[in-house]
């Protein structure tokens, strides 16, 4: 292809095929030199900003990959094709606005396109507005779509109706119309719901298998998360504290109340239910502090940041809130991403009165609805592509958060789910009270609140829209064969914060600190 190119300098088809043979090869750096100097050939050509976003896509940039796309997509806007892969795209990097106007103009463009149907059957369920399915299952009828899309649409409707067993029925019909990532998902959790969870927990480790195989590497990006971690845990001693140097002046807005707690442990249901405060401005799971961290050249070296540092660091995440909600300087700020556990350093750099709430839930039944929920693969989600992964992150997170909690003395507000669920008004009073919330005058309707907040942009968007149920606590028990490998990591923990193993034991009735 070298030779291609030097003897037909003119020809861009010979430059993509070079770049998508550099990119299986490995060689992403010469394939990211070949899209620039083609592109600088050929700004319009649509199928380099297609193999740009490969090189993106392969190193994990999901923003890159997505603007390549969409640049793509922008340029050839009577590619059917193309506006349904850029439908795909959003919709696996959570841009469920643009993943929806995509899939949209590919069903313009060509309306029998029975992927585009799904696609959008998938989106408008995962943003809660299933109510919509069954017109789109009509019209994909009415023009002939495919009979496995369709049936893919008909699973979807199903599932969010209660019909578990006529959902699976559907599935059984879709074939390859679908990615296996997304039938494998929808078959577990209709074999879960069926009591069948042997057959559940298959089709999870086959849609987990499948992300493994991801040219993104995601068990290597995995393993390195872990690995960040552990250096960031090995940098906190009273030593490396003392030695700080001293923070700005204090800022005139309040700092943010954190939300954390290991993912899958009901960090979106709380923080819906502190929207009953209608003063809360609740940020999800937003980069801010992870960039503010980058911004002072890493943890290692906090302790080093000038005043002046700190303080334009903490200017620009407050700049950013506002970017998002307007003024927020006489708001309450809830800054809510469940991995800030590991996180506590830049916290409490940029707000040395940072508090934080811990959402708390039993250590076997997050580690276990991790491994089972379809997450973007990050660095971070990669972990719960493999069992030992998950219980390895848990390991390491919790450990990092308890030797920040005693390093910097820190004022934490436990909620533990399965008290949460079981009497809502007796845990929330009391955390009101300590975050220096107004608790509503009735009771708080939290399915009303996730309905008003709109987008839910976590795993848990279907389940944050239902009445509080307990079906959840305790689900590990009917996989806990399968969880016997991981047992001994996780049992420590389970003893460490009360829950039982053997038994029904749960932490008691939280009090703030």
């Amino acid at each position: 292809l070298r030779r291609a190119v030097q003897l037909a300098p003119d020809s861009p088809p010979i430059r993509v095929n070079l770049v998508n043979v550099l990119v299986a090869a490995g060689e992403l750096d010469a394939a990211e030199r070949e899209v620039a100097q083609a592109r600088q050939l050929w700004p319009d050509d649509a199928k380099l900003l297609i193999a740009e976003h490969t090189i993106h896509r392969v190193r994990g940039d999901d923003a890159a990959a997505f603007a390549a796309l969409a640049e793509a997509a922008r340029l050839s806007p009577d590619d059917a094709a193309l506006h349904h892969d850029l439908g795909a795209e959003g919709s696996r990097t959570n841009r469920f606005a643009e993943a929806e106007a995509a899939y949209r103009r590919a069903i313009v463009l060509d309306p029998a396109m029975g992927s585009a149907y799904a696609g959008l059957a998938a989106v408008l369920e995962r943003i809660n507005r299933e109510d919509e399915i069954a017109d789109l299952a009509r019209i994909a009828a009415e023009v002939g779509a495919d009979d496995g899309s369709r049936a893919f649409i008909e699973a979807l409707h199903r599932k969010r109706a209660g019909d578990a067993m006529g959902a699976l029925a559907a599935l059984d019909r879709v074939g390859d119309a679908m990615a296996p990532e997304r039938t494998l998902h929808l078959r577990g959790l209709l074999l879960d719901r069926l009591g069948r969870h042997d057959e559940a927990f298959a089709a999870f480790t086959a849609m987990n298998a499948h992300w493994q195989s991801d040219p993104t590497g995601p068990r290597e990006r995995a393993r390195a998360y872990r690995e960040a971690i552990s250096q960031a845990a090995d940098q906190l001693s009273p030593a490396w504290l003392a030695g700080w140097t001293p923070p700005p002046p204090p800022s005139p807005r309040a700092s943010p109340l954190f939300l954390v707690g290991f993912p899958r442990s009901g960090t979106t249901l709380l923080d819906t239910l502190l929207m009953a405060d209608p003063d809360v401005a609740v940020l999800e799971e937003e980069p801010f502090i992870v960039e503010a961290e980058a911004a002072l050249g890493g943890v290692a070296a906090l302790d080093q940041a000038s005043p002046a540092q700190v303080a334009a660091a903490r200017d620009a995440y407050f700049a950013k809130v506002d970017a998002l909600f307007g003024d927020c300087s006489g708001r309450i700020v809830v800054d809510k991403q469940p991995l800030h556990l590991n996180k506590v350093a830049i916290i409490r750099r940029l707000f040395p009165d940072a508090r934080f709430v811990l959402s708390l839930r039993h250590p076997c039944d997050v580690v276990l609805s991790c491994y089972l929920t379809h997450f973007r693969t990050n660095s971070a989600m990669a972990n719960f592509l493999d069992l030992d992964d998950a219980a390895a992150l848990y390991d390491l997170t919790f450990a990092h958060w308890e030797k920040a909690r005693v390093l910097f003395d820190l004022p934490v507000a436990t909620v533990v789910y399965e008290r949460l669920v079981e009497d809502s008004e007796r845990v929330l009073r009391p955390l009101f009270d300590w975050a220096g919330l107004a608790y509503p005058a009735d009771r708080i309707d939290h399915t009303r609140a996730a309905r008003d907040r709109g987008l839910v942009s976590s795993a848990s968007y279907s389940q944050v829209t239902e009445p509080l149920y307990r079906r959840a606590s305790g689900r590990w028990r009917r996989y806990e064969r399968h969880l016997a490998p991981i047992m001994d990591v996780l049992r420590p923990w389970a003893d460490h914060f009360g829950y039982g193993i053997e038994d029904e034991r749960l932490p008691d009735w939280p009090v703030p600190d």
